[in-house]
């Protein structure tokens, strides 16, 4: 595989999705198919986003790994060339001064429109700088879509612009996308909440009395005004020593 020199990008229609094996899961935002990866594949996969070479791929699995460099050089190879045939990644030999301003302007513009859709609800201003920003040049929804996934703010940002009415503004493929992530996040919400309770109960049973903090406390107060708006990673207690 000729793959020395050139770089290989995932192409940016999909977003990958950690799974609780370590690996990923890759989601085609337009044709909503998934694409699994194991812990290996994945920490290629990862490397690749950071637009290393095949060389630095394999130097870095070198690096923390205790096996030849040609097997690894092998196996690095073998998944690209799976990941090309099957349309998930392609090449690119570096990009030029423009391409990489253009590239920072969209996530500037992504941004922002990310920040206002999530914290200026029901706001007129926030509806003008969202106007503004998809009248903008640089706007791309594949930027909005990779950022929101990046920083867990898929369903913020779904709500966020349902209630200022402009969810007819965002591409049907992306909407399905933002609203199976808003589903998937309140029935993981739900679980860690069961999960919560279970865990203060059994503290209580042994005369621990602890304090919910951040993402745990808003799940009992009601904070958020969807109980799948908030992305959590684990329950966060403060018990006594």
């Amino acid at each position: 595989m000729s793959t020395t020199t050139s770089h290989f990008r995932p192409i940016p229609e999909l977003v990958a999705l950690e799974t609780d094996e370590g690996g990923l899961s890759l989601l085609h935002v337009e044709l909503l198919r998934s694409f699994q990866l194991n812990r290996t594949a994945a920490l290629i996969w990862r490397h690749m986003e950071q637009g290393m070479t095949r060389e630095e791929i394999v130097a870095g699995l070198q690096a923390r790994f205790d096996i030849g460099r040609e097997a690894l050089r092998s196996a690095v190879d073998a998944l690209m060339e799976e990941l090309l045939a099957r349309g998930l990644i392609q090449p690119e030999e570096g990009p030029s001064s423009r391409e990489a301003g253009s590239c920072r302007a969209s996530r500037l513009v992504a941004t922002e429109f990310i920040a206002s859709g999530i914290s200026r609800w029901r706001s007129i201003e926030g509806r003008q700088r969202l106007l503004r920003c998809l009248r903008s040049r640089a706007f791309d929804w594949r930027t909005v879509a990779a950022l929101t996934h990046d920083n867990g703010m898929h369903s913020a940002l779904l709500l966020g612009l349902r209630s200022m009415g402009m969810l007819q503004a965002v591409p049907r493929t992306l909407r399905l996308y933002l609203e199976f992530c808003l589903d998937g996040n309140e029935e993981r919400n739900e679980r860690i909440r069961e999960q919560t309770l279970e865990l203060v109960q059994t503290l209580n049973g042994a005369g621990v009395v602890p304090l919910l903090l951040k993402g745990a406390a808003h799940l009992f107060r009601g904070m958020h005004l969807h109980p799948g708006w908030r992305t959590m990673a684990d329950i966060d207690l403060l018990v006594p020593e």
